[in-house]
């Protein structure tokens, strides 16, 4: 990995004589993780984020500037690294409005006041990134064989281990358990800068370049890893974090032997997610010291194989319900959360832990619907899998699978025509009045319907004043004889409405 500085000191890049046009602080620091070049206005859907773009401004530059702001938004959404222009031969500018909408999104923008072959300049710079990787990926390994080496030679002493890990990569390490004990750490081992500050408590530590990754075992997030340091790039120790985790998970099994609880937890949640009979799951319900016949919530993230975010989630989790169970494969995790008291209450509460937990990260997933017998845990699972397959929230969400029902139910239809039948039936009047008069009132329903029948939320999300969504609705139910919440036929129409749009 490259920093930007580098990339635009790259000869193909350099003879452009690369202008910064806006302010963004620390721009030049930033790690280019590909370098591409494109002219399409809607590339951002395109990009995974760290990509320096390179654009000729042809297409570009000669749109309106609200478009061009409408461009940067969206680049800095994806958390894209920078962008070259190249305003020659056109001479065109970026917009004033743009150039201040970047520095808003975050996105440094430079012109380049020579013409440049983009071809040269994606090759050498992606050659950079390459060869910078590969050394990157030699040294962790070279790292991974000295720890395999000493497990064989002395055995799985974490502390040494650590330490280890804390002399190879000039880094501060932290190791903690699932339940946040630490179990090595060796904070304040290396001399330098902020090494007060490091030594104290946990919070002091936000001075460093910081990463974690969690440590699985047997399916089990068993562990944390924590790398900090005021000398090596946030974006190595996010490989080292995650190339070390293998290494660790070998040295934990043999120093940490799962118990019989864990076992049988593990078992459990292995059998929620191939539903085995009921029979089998009273038995494993029993084993865990839970009620067979209680109610069960299934959460399933996905994301869950890069950093430590779904060993906090479910650290979180517990928090709200201390039986709560998981279990880690290939990326997703899986939650078994048994509930008490109050059912209902207790799955609110235990959605809005999970979407706190999720907000920033790479974790998506979705909460099935809960079940009211434990035995019956594999619907909850089944249904939570699904609408995460084939309706995903954005990173960072946890999405209620009660928010879907109405797609999931057309989904389950097997004769669509019905749909079709009763959908032109009920809201055929809205659809022929926005065939001939140009309007929107069948999409301004449906975002009525599903913000909880909210004129303000609602309003908000079609981007039109309050008056204007009032005046709207109105008119809808003077077309559907009535409001719909008094004709009895929200959930009908709110079915239909949904068809209809697709």
């Amino acid at each position: 990995m490259i920093t930007l500085a580098e990339a635009l000191a790259s000869p193909p890049l350099a003879a452009g004589a690369p202008r910064p046009v806006t302010d963004v602080p620390g721009a030049l620091e930033r790690t280019v993780r590909w370098v591409h070049s494109s002219e399409v206005l809607e590339i951002a859907s395109l990009l995974h984020g760290g990509e320096l773009l390179l654009t000729g401004g042809s297409e570009l530059l000669r749109q309106p500037a609200a478009t061009q702001v409408e461009f940067m938004q969206r680049l800095g959404e994806r958390g894209v690294c920078a962008v070259c222009i190249e305003t020659l031969p056109n001479g065109r500018r970026l917009a004033a409005t743009a150039r201040a909408a970047a520095e808003e999104a975050g996105v440094p923008v430079f012109e380049l006041g020579r013409v440049v072959r983009f071809v040269d300049v994606t090759e050498e710079a992606n050659r950079l990134i390459v060869d910078s990787q590969a050394r990157l990926h030699q040294d962790i390994d070279r790292l991974s064989q000295l720890i395999a080496q000493h497990i064989t030679e002395s055995g799985p002493d974490m502390t040494r281990i650590v330490h280890l890990i804390s002399r190879e990569l000039v880094a501060n390490v932290r190791l903690l358990s699932a339940d946040g004990t630490v179990l090595a750490d060796t904070t304040g081992a290396l001399a330098g800068p902020g090494e007060a500050a490091a030594s104290g408590a946990e919070t002091a530590v936000v001075d460093y370049s910081r990463v974690s990754a969690d440590v699985v075992l047997d399916g089990q997030p068993a562990a944390e890893l924590i790398l900090f340091s005021d000398r090596v790039r946030r974006e190595h120790l996010v490989v080292a974090a995650e190339r070390l985790r293998g290494i660790l998970a070998l040295a934990l099994a043999q120093h940490h032997r799962p118990g019989l609880e864990q076992l049988a937890q593990s078992h459990l949640v292995t059998s929620v997610v191939e539903g085995r009979e009921a029979r089998t799951m009273e038995r494993l319900w029993r084993q865990n010291g839970l009620a067979p016949d209680g109610p069960v919530l299934v959460v399933v993230v996905s994301g869950a194989d890069r950093g430590s975010d779904a060993l906090r989630l479910v650290r979180t989790l517990r928090v709200q319900e201390p039986r709560v169970m998981a279990q880690q494969r290939e990326g997703t995790l899986v939650v078994v959360v048994p509930l008490q008291g109050d059912p209902v209450a207790d799955r609110d509460h235990i959605l809005a832990a999970a979407g706190r937990a999720a907000a920033g990260s790479d974790l998506f997933g979705v909460a099935g619907p809960m079940v009211w017998q434990a035995t019956d845990a594999h619907t909850s699972f089944a249904e939570a899998e699904a609408i995460l397959r084939l309706h995903p929230p954005r990173p960072g969400a946890i999405r209620d699978a009660l928010d879907l029902f109405d797609v999931r139910a057309m989904t389950a239809m097997e004769d669509l025509s019905v749909l079709e039948t009763y959908g032109q039936a009920l809201m055929g009047s809205i659809v022929h009045w926005d065939h001939h008069h140009g309007s929107e009132l069948a999409a301004t329903l449906l975002a009525w319907f599903e913000t909880g029948c909210s004129t303000t939320e609602s309003a908000r999300q079609l981007h039109i004043e309050r008056q204007t969504m009032h005046k709207r609705l109105v008119k809808i139910f003077d077309l559907l004889g009535g409001d719909p919440r008094r004709t009895g036929r929200v959930f009908a129409l709110h079915l239909a409405a949904r068809y209809l749009a697709g």
